[in-house]
């Protein structure tokens, strides 16, 4: 058995608490604003998840390196759709992870 490679990518989570009522006019509002990044170099991609309970919205975005998201960050682009959101805010939380376990899925049944 062959140890695998260890992943380096970093995984920014972010977790969004919108203001009482504010919930969809944010998701609205990172929906349209998200695709116009368009390419962001060394990104592997994100995904946006909404709370089953309709309270938080959490974002989860992969980066080859935390260089590469904290260039991404620093960007004018970023800081500008940021400034749109956050009015619809209580609260932002979240930080930098690398994978330490990994389960594959359950195989297809026959």
């Amino acid at each position: 058995m062959s140890i695998p490679a260890k992943d380096t990518a970093i995984v920014q989570i972010t977790i969004f608490t919108p203001h009482e009522g504010q919930l969809d006019a944010f998701v609205n509002r990172q929906l349209e604003g998200l695709p116009k990044f368009g390419d962001i170099p060394g990104s592997l991609g994100s995904k946006l998840y909404r709370s089953l309970d309709s309270r938080t919205v959490v974002m989860i975005s992969r980066f080859e390196t935390a260089d590469h998201q904290a260039r991404f960050s620093a960007t004018d682009a970023f800081a500008a759709h940021r400034a749109t959101i956050l009015p619809l805010l209580e609260t932002v939380s979240g930080g930098q992870y690398e994978l330490i376990y990994e389960r594959a899925p359950a195989p297809e049944p026959v």
